[in-house]
């Protein structure tokens, strides 16, 4: 199954989805990540209404990300998961703006991905385990100021 985009009179994107999958997993990745915002939801790229300066980019890495060879390490090197790169363009999406800083994205060996961001004294990492699974690594050099968390978005339990 894919996902196409379309444009609604307000040149915000919506979801939608067709009967066949397509070869083109940056579409996949894009499109499923920009699902509108569930109901009650308040912010996210829709209420900007315009695409986000940093997506063709980072759609772009993490469609390579997701197409590494399992080895690609030298060892056992796992590809990001599909579910896993949607759930983080999902996540960009819902706290970057459409012209916040882009983030490096580095595949982890389980199958993860990480996003990064290393500017003005501040370093920000985001290791997204699996989807609704974050571990925030923060520190702002110039004030000393540090932590680390992990975070779920999953409220099943």
């Amino acid at each position: 199954m894919t996902a196409l985009v379309a444009y609604d009179d307000y040149d915000s994107i919506f979801f939608s989805r067709t009967r066949a999958r397509a070869p083109v997993q940056r579409r996949l990745i894009v499109e499923a990540a920009l699902a509108p915002p569930s109901e009650g939801t308040t912010t996210s790229a829709f209420s900007i209404n315009r695409v986000p300066d940093w997506l063709q980019s980072v759609s772009d890495r993490m469609t390579d990300l997701i197409r590494l060879p399992v080895g690609w390490d030298g060892h056992d090197g796992k590809p990001v998961s599909f579910d896993t790169a949607v759930f983080a363009m999902q996540f960009l999406l819902e706290v970057l703006g459409p012209n916040g800083p882009t983030p490096q994205l580095v595949p982890l060996s389980y199958g993860g991905v990480q996003l990064e961001w290393h500017e003005k004294g501040i370093d920000l990492e985001i290791e997204v385990e699996v989807p609704n699974r974050l571990f925030v690594s923060f520190e702002d050099r110039q004030t000393g100021e540090a932590f680390e968390r992990e975070f779920s978005t999953d409220y099943t339990d």
